[in-house]
This record gives structure tokens, sequence and C-alpha cells, in this order.
């Protein structure tokens, strides 16, 4: 296999995109670096297969690649920095709703298939719970589950233990409702159905629960923004009682959503990463 040393200046990124059969291992020489918002372990080798990632830097770092490395590329060019400005919103309402022991924020993360949903998702949960927090992790893309087999909603509750590169969470028990499709459109009825089932759920438990209450949820959803798919968000909004919706580059959803959910939720408009692959669905 070929080996590669990559220098990552401050605030930039090395994004990899890995075949199925083709693993890359990486390691972190010096510096600091995370992947998927999890810092990375000085010496330690991690593998990948099939998977897109960027190894990003605050403060510059050399990295090691072995494998097939012209799938990897420098870039910088990155919107971690907005990530991160997010997470600092979210940790300041988290802060206000431990005060005073009311919900804390209700993210539901929007936009096309394949415009770096869930990896936002994983970022912004990997930042809570490297805080100590507690939130949930939702995950409403039954077409590709990011926690589970597709073809399920499903939660997870995250601490700093779950934290793994590799696995995306590790130690988990969640809580999985079949749909049976890889789309919500080949039945949506039952698709609703099951998200207000999971909001239900996650009530009860907050209400057991005001540290998790305090920590909120994170809610990755699937690509569908149009016509049926877009009232599907909108029914999603509702039963999760969102307050904060991040639209992934898009300005027409973002538009919209502004006009349907009105001031009492907050709407912001994010960059996706330019590593992020368009796919036919």
């Amino acid at each position: 296999m070929n080996r590669k040393e990559w220098i990552i200046k401050a605030e930039n990124e090395l994004r990899c995109e890995i075949a199925e059969t083709e693993p890359m291992y990486v390691r972190l020489l010096h510096g600091n670096a995370e992947i998927f918002g999890i810092e990375m372990a000085l010496g330690k080798e991690y593998a990948f297969v099939d998977e897109n990632f960027a190894i990003f830097s605050w403060y510059g770092c050399t990295v090691e690649t072995i494998g097939n490395n012209d799938t990897c590329y420098l870039s910088d060019t990155t919107p971690m920095v907005s990530y991160v400005n997010t997470h600092i919103q979210l940790e300041a309402r988290r802060d206000v709703a431990l005060a005073n022991s009311v919900d804390g924020p209700r993210v539901l993360i929007v936009g096309p298939t394949d415009h770096g949903k869930s990896t936002t998702a994983r970022i912004l949960a990997a930042y809570a719970a490297r805080l100590d927090r507690t939130p949930f992790l939702v995950d409403l893309d039954v077409g590709q589950s990011s926690i589970t087999i597709p073809g399920c909603v499903s939660v997870i509750p995250l601490d700093k233990t779950s934290l793994n590169i590799e696995e995306g969470f590790s130690n988990l028990n969640p809580l999985v409702f079949f749909h049976g499709h890889s789309a919500p459109k080949d039945n949506i009825d039952y698709y609703k159905h099951l998200v207000s089932t999971l909001a239900s759920k996650i009530k009860a438990r907050f209400e057991r629960d005001p540290d998790t209450r305090a920590s909120g949820i994170i809610v990755n959803t699937c690509g569908w923004i149009d016509g049926p798919g877009y009232d599907l968000l909108l029914h999603c909004a509702q039963a999760l009682q969102i307050d904060v919706v991040l639209v992934m580059s898009h300005d027409r959803l973002h538009a919209s959503l502004l006009a349907s959910l009105g001031e009492s939720v907050t709407i912001v408009k994010l960059a996706h990463s330019g590593g992020a692959v368009q796919r036919v669905c």
C-alpha cells in the first residue's frame, strides 16, 4: 500500500473518498486534528472503507495515509467554522435550558440528498458530547440510516463514552422503529405515525431526565424536500417540537421554511462540504 504524509494547515482539511473494496488507513503524526468532530489520538491508526471523510485541523497538523492516495486532496475551503459557530449558539441555549429546567435546542437538519446532513448531525452531536452533554441523535432518513439498518427511524442517547471515529457512535442502545421501505413516499402515513411515536418516546424520557432534556435533540432527515416531502418535513418539525432548523445550502428550501414556520423557529442556512458527492436517487 502507498504511504503519504500530508501537512494540513490551520483551518484546512484533507478530504478522502474511499472505495468499498480498498481500505484507507490514517494516522495523526503531529499536531491535532478531528474527524466528524471527534479528536484523533496521536499515533493511532484508523481504518475506513466505503466512506467519505475529512480530516480537519484547527491549528495545523501532519497526518499519514496508507492506501489509494489518489482519492485524497487538501482543501482550504471548509464549513467547519460555521459548524462550530452553530455549536456555540446551541451550547448557549443548553445553558439557559439547564438553568431554567426547560427544553434544550431541538435541531432539525434539512436539505437535498448528499448535502452533508448526516455529517453535520454527527459533528454537532460529537461537539455536544465532548462537553459532557447528553443529547439525543435522531435519524429519520430511512434510505441511508447512520444509526441502524436502512428502512428504519431511530434515536440514540449520546455521551462522551459513545464517541468513536471509525464506528460513528459506539456503546449504543438505540430505539428503532421499522418502516420497511427505503423512502418515506412508499408509505407516507406510516412514516408520519413512526415519527410521532418516536417524538412521544423522547418526550417521556425528557420528563424523567432533566440533563438530557437540556441537551436537546439533533435530527437528521431524508433528502426528499419537494411536494409531499416538504409536507413531511413540516410534520417532523411539529411532532418533534423543533425550534432550530439548519438548511444545507438550499436557498429555495430556506425561504419556504421561513414562510411556513414563522418567527417561532430559528432557521439558519449552512454551507455543505465541497467533498459531498451528489448521487442519483
